[in-house]
């Protein structure tokens, strides 16, 4: 067998295969006797079909499949001595017959061996944050909506809580509905302010522009029945606050945990920025194409995923597949990269990474980590992790080889 592959571009490649006739020729001589001697027809045994009967009925459909068998077989061999790592089938684009050979031309898409021209040295940023203590009342304000109460009262004010029943002018029966009295509630529903439970008032209603339904916009006449009036009460910022949150013995307490938890999401925040930025650095230093099959193919599996999760309708599914193509392209973009990178570098996975990463997953299933090893191994998915460890590790190196500066917050140099 002779060979040639031709690059079209990032991701395509046209193989050129020679195949000596007299090979072809034996294996569809050798084919064609194998089933001959399997196969029975009307009138003979078999095995006795007569040679030339047996190729007249059933010649063409042997040589078809010799000819795609060797195909299939030459294709694989060449996939795997050049290292190509294919992307669906190949298309069988030209066939030309010459005295002693034949000649198979074959276009394939590939996923793209990136020749890297920089992967260290980019000017990258990495936001150094501090919590406020406008963060800190924040997130105590969240707490005591968490843990408010709700004080039957007996006059509807601003603020308040309403259950209603409501009637428009020629409905019949009443709809029941949850108020609270501020802010375009309070404009709508103002004439029940002074309101007792269980009277009923008819008020002039003009409907938000932005409710849902047919109602939306429309001024009608309706009778509102108040049900029960309940205002909500938050509870005092102390220790015995603090005590209910999470058994803290001061509230000084409690606030410094916030601090430390607040702390820890912007760290966290800001390491994914960098490293987010550090992969689009890369992509743009090293651009090149990806096949649109797997882009395509990708898209379709992601958005499959989530209509069947629930996270989208099947209607929108195809805009969905649209707007993901951007993350997808980087995800693929990023992978290729920080594969050739460790190929490059000689990176290997940490066997302690990978371990801890085993272990983690079995605290979150409540399984033995020995056990849970034992089944990713088997099922190939420890191979994934220490795929996805690699491309971090890979990742590490090029932020470790970069120039990272450390800005405020509150003050964000502009990168060059």
């Amino acid at each position: 067998m002779d060979y040639s592959i031709e690059a079209i571009n990032d991701y395509m490649r046209r193989i050129t295969v020679k195949i000596p006739k007299d090979e072809l020729e034996k294996s569809y001589r050798d084919k064609l006797e194998e089933y001959r001697q399997e196969v029975a027809i009307p009138g003979f045994r078999k095995g006795k079909v007569p040679y030339k009967l047996f190729e007249a009925k059933f010649g063409e459909d042997v040589r078809s499949e010799v000819t795609e068998s060797i195909l299939e077989e030459t294709t694989r061999d060449i996939y795997e001595k050049e290292e190509l790592r294919i992307i669906g089938q190949a298309k069988l684009t030209d066939t030309q017959e010459e005295k002693d050979e034949t000649i198979w031309t074959l276009e394939v898409e590939v996923i793209p061996k990136v020749e890297l021209k920089r992967y260290t040295g980019f000017n990258l940023k990495r936001v150094v944050s501090s919590v406020s203590n406008e963060e800190i009342e924040t997130a105590i304000r969240s707490l005591q909506e968490q843990q408010a109460e709700f004080i039957p009262k007996e006059i509807v004010e601003e603020g308040d809580y309403l259950l209603i029943d409501y009637i428009a002018e020629g409905e019949k029966k009443p709809t029941e509905y949850n108020l609270v009295m501020r802010g375009k509630l309070l404009d709508t529903f103002g004439g029940l302010l002074g309101a007792h439970p269980g009277e009923t008032r008819k008020l002039k209603v003009h409907l938000p522009e932005d409710l849902q339904g047919e109602k939306r916009g429309k001024t009608e006449y309706a009778e509102i029945t108040v049900k029960e009036i309940k205002k909500k009460v938050l509870p005092e910022v102390n220790d015995e606050f603090a005590a209910t949150i999470g058994n803290y013995k001061s509230i000084k307490e409690l606030k410094e945990k916030i601090r430390e938890s607040i702390q820890k999401r912007k760290e966290e925040s800001s390491i994914r920025r960098l490293r987010d930025d550090a992969v689009a650095a890369l992509i743009e230093a090293n651009p090149f194409e990806l096949p649109p099959s797997l882009i395509e193919a990708e898209a379709e599996k992601r958005a499959e995923t989530m209509v069947k999760s629930g996270y989208i309708r099947e209607e929108q599914k195809e805009l969905f597949r649209k707007q993901s193509k951007e993350k997808i392209i980087f995800r693929l973009k990023r992978e290729i990269l920080l594969a050739r990178i460790a190929e490059k570098e000689n990176i290997e996975p940490p066997e302690e990474t990978v371990e801890e990463r085993v272990n983690q997953m079995a605290r979150s299933y409540n399984v033995d980590p020995n056990k849970l090893f034992a089944e990713l191994s088997k099922t190939g998915e420890l191979e994934q992790i220490e795929e996805e460890v690699k491309l971090e590790e890979a990742l590490n190196f090029v932020i470790e080889n970069s120039n990272v500066d450390e800005i405020t917050e509150e003050n964000p140099k502009e990168e060059k």
